[in-house]
């Protein structure tokens, strides 16, 4: 099985103070460009007895980072994932956006569509990071040339351990689906009622 594809970005707000992973608001991030992370493990912790190695407890997710590609992000998914609360309305009756001091990104469960291939055969597999956190987007504008530079919203994520059970931080579906339509209503399935 070979990755060829990434898709359907989705992310739902996040709440574990219940002693239960609760998400609402579920909607789409925008159109999918990219994804990768790098994961953090704690090292192995060994046990010496008679001069070997008698126990061992396996390193475990300490945390990780998403780098997260889309096409652009729209307004109401930006006030989401970056918490923007306040609004504020000018001489000419504009609404702006305010990022100022109340601005707090929140807790978010995220989900994607990763397209594999088995086999000649193109399969759909649903993936969800159950809790993560979105830093302040950079943005990078250049100038319309000749050829169109076609620019893209880079976005940066904490990827962090549920608070509740055993404390997930990736959920992926074992058999892949036959369309990227049911993998994607599995991604927003888990995100909406409190996931698996």
């Amino acid at each position: 099985m070979v990755t060829i594809g990434y898709s359907k970005p989705y992310v739902a707000l996040y709440d574990g103070s219940s002693g239960t992973d609760k998400y609402t608001e579920g909607m789409d991030l925008g159109a999918g460009v990219s994804y990768s992370d790098s994961i953090e493990v704690a090292e192995d912790n060994d046990f010496y007895a008679n001069n070997v190695v008698d126990e061992s407890d396996t390193g475990r997710f300490v945390s990780g980072d998403a780098n997260i590609t889309i096409n652009g992000l729209q307004a109401t998914a930006a006030k989401m994932i970056l918490g923007i609360k306040n609004q504020t309305t000018v001489a000419s009756d504009t609404e702006w956006d305010d990022y100022d001091d109340d601005t707090a990104p929140p807790d978010l469960g995220y989900g994607h569509v990763k397209m594999v291939r088995e086999k000649g055969v193109d399969k759909f597999i649903a993936v969800v990071y159950p809790r993560i956190k979105f830093n302040m987007p950079a943005e990078s504008i250049k100038t319309k040339e000749k050829e169109i530079d076609w620019q893209t919203q880079e976005l940066t994520a904490a990827i962090m351990r549920s608070l509740n059970g055993k404390h997930k931080w990736k959920c992926e579906v074992p058999t892949p689906f036959a369309t990227e339509e049911e993998a994607y209503a599995a991604v927003k399935a888990f995100l909406s009622q409190g996931g698996a």
